[in-house]
């Protein structure tokens, strides 16, 4: 019971709200650092003991299955980044462009994009 209390009273983070709710650079860092752990940190602190040699082939697809979930989330974020930029530049261009036009011209113009 006092661990699931001080989880509740916890101040910091865990890695998981670091990823889903930081910058996607966030979640693109703890991918790559997890893939670094697998690749390298790991075997190396198993390899030192014969009997921790199985907990690493078992750590593989755990950690393998971290690093993609961090690495989609970096990704999903991402382009939600880059598609509201984009959107709003396109409202900021949108609407220099309609205060530079007057309202009158706007049908005559859209005819002459339509080749009528």
């Amino acid at each position: 019971m006092q661990s699931s209390a001080h989880r509740r009273g916890r101040k910091s983070p865990g890695l998981l709200e670091l990823a889903l709710d930081g910058h996607w650079s966030v979640a693109a860092f703890l991918a790559s650092m997890t893939a670094l752990a697998d690749m390298f940190i790991i075997p190396i602190l198993c390899r030192s003991s014969s009997a921790l040699m199985p907990l690493s082939a078992t750590l593989k697809p755990v950690v393998w299955s971290l690093c993609g979930f961090f690495a989609l989330t970096a990704l999903i974020k991402f382009r939600l980044e880059m598609r509201a930029e984009s959107r709003q530049r396109l409202q900021e261009y949108l609407a220099r462009d309609d205060a530079s036009l007057d309202h009158a011209e706007l049908p005559a113009l859209h005819r002459e994009d339509n080749g009528a």
